[in-house]
């Protein structure tokens, strides 16, 4: 038997419910962006699983 790397799962909410009440109450959009570590390249590439993806 080998070691492999474990499976990684990430949760990521992706509602646009979160920005409605931004966008409705005063009109501006506040998108969610990081703010540190931003000269840095992610170690581990993310791939969405077939299941979810949106016809």
């Amino acid at each position: 038997m080998t070691t492999t790397d474990p499976v990684r799962t990430y949760h990521v909410n992706l509602s646009i419910f979160t920005s409605i009440p931004d966008f409705w109450a005063i009109g501006q959009l506040f998108p969610i962006v990081p703010i540190h570590r931003l000269d840095q390249r992610p170690a581990v590439n993310a791939e969405e699983p077939p299941s979810a993806r949106i016809l």
